[in-house]
């Protein structure tokens, strides 16, 4: 089993993770069809991705953020060789710690 999941759709190309500090898959885009590139006229986020479904790496750390959850909430780390490093602006349990990755179905 692979630590990440590849995708491809219209929109583009992405690989999903299970984070278990949110307890919930996350994508991390690396390639957006010309139609999906501009997210509000700035272009979208993608990272590079080091090609091992067993020991990933994508470089920069990854982020995301729910604006419309009460506090807001946020998921920060760096996804290195199949570890993830929670950085502390996470607002989540795992926050300032650093696991391996589990398998993804």
């Amino acid at each position: 089993m692979s630590k990440i999941v590849p995708i491809k759709d219209k929109q583009g190309e992405g690989y999903f993770f299970y984070c278990p500090g949110c307890e919930m898959n996350h994508l991390v885009p690396v390639a957006y069809t010309n139609e999906h590139t501009h997210r509000k006229g700035k272009p979208k986020p993608t990272w590079r991705f080091n090609g091992d479904l067993d020991k990933p790496t994508f470089i920069p750390s990854y982020i995301i953020e729910w604006d419309g959850a009460e506090p807001p909430q946020r998921c920060h780390c760096i996804i290195r060789d199949g570890e993830l490093i929670f950085l502390v602006d996470s607002t989540h349990k795992l926050s300032g710690s650093r696991v391996k990755m589990q398998d993804n179905q």
